[in-house]
């Protein structure tokens, strides 16, 4: 699923918080490899006492990274590149060619930023890979289990998009021996749809799951604001992992990204994995089988 995985950081202690849900989502996995990056300022925007003071920092913040992703037994490769964060971000990723990445969204801009206009939202709009994103308010506390992730959810509208996240989730619940939540919020235009049908496409995705392996797999609805009612559902079933699929460039999906996502990610305690779906219609991963049973 996940084997070669980018973890941006800019040396605070906040963004080595995603470090937390990195280990959680790639405990159950073999290994790979992690490229934790630091991008500096251009040379050109900094005086040379002043880069030399910086590269030493980004040298000492990825030294501690790596020391702290030492359990996973991971290749770990640590990286300094210079330039404008998204880009470089997104560069690497494309470089490297990498599953997944990760990151923390705080900082300079302030929370009201989170996703419209950050780096974060730029890497989200632009990568081809899912994005990891650690917040303030998905810090992992003290005593919260460390161990791999234990309940997904995955916020569904209806589109055909929104669906696409459902293999990669499956495989990550099957691989966490995780429960998968199905979630599907009406509101608006989606009202107009009959719960009726809207519960049978759910069973249909539950009977996929199942096909695959993921036997786990608890179906809930509500109606209202689509940002609330994910919020709510992430509190009362004691959700550690939300998978949202959000439209990025496609505007095909009847979610936006800069009012679910950024108000999820403001205020939800748990970390978000957000897949910018491919609007051509594949799925971004398939759920592993399960192998079979010894004989009797």
């Amino acid at each position: 699923m996940f084997r070669d995985v980018l973890i941006a950081t800019d040396g605070s202690n906040l963004s080595l918080e995603v470090l937390k849900p990195v280990s959680r989502l790639l405990a159950p996995l073999k290994g790979g490899r992690l490229i934790v990056l630091h991008v500096l300022p251009r040379e050109s925007e900094t005086a040379y006492s002043t880069r030399e003071r910086c590269l030493n920092t980004a040298n000492a913040a990825l030294e501690k990274a790596k020391l702290r992703l030492v359990d996973l037994r991971w290749s770990v490769e640590t990286l300094v590149e210079e330039g404008d964060p998204a880009e470089q971000i997104l560069q690497v990723a494309e470089r490297e060619a990498v599953d997944l990445i990760a990151l923390a969204s705080h900082g300079h801009t302030g929370l009201t930023r989170l996703v419209r206009g950050s780096v974060a939202e730029r890497v989200l709009r632009s990568a081809s890979a899912p994005v990891l994103i650690c917040t303030p308010t998905s810090s992992q506390p003290e005593g919260v289990s460390r161990g791999p992730f234990q309940r997904i959810l995955v916020p569904l509208d209806g589109s055909e998009c929104a669906g696409q996240i459902v293999p990669l989730a499956g495989a990550m619940a099957f691989l966490c021996e995780a429960q998968l939540v199905l979630f599907h919020v009406r509101t608006g235009a989606v009202l107009q749809t009959p719960l009726a049908e809207v519960e049978a496409k759910l069973r249909r995705e539950r009977e996929a799951l199942a096909e695959a392996g993921v036997e786990d797999v608890l179906i809930t609805t509500a109606e209202g604001n689509t940002a609330e009612e994910i919020l709510a559902v992430v509190e009362r079933l004691g959700i550690d992992l939300v998978a949202l699929a959000t439209h990025g460039r496609t505007g095909v999906m009847r979610w936006s990204l800069g009012s679910v996502a950024e108000a999820v990610a403001r205020a939800c305690r748990a970390p978000l994995l957000v897949f910018r779906p491919n609007p051509l219609g594949a799925p971004p991963r398939e759920a592993p089988p399960r192998e079979a049973p010894p004989p009797a």
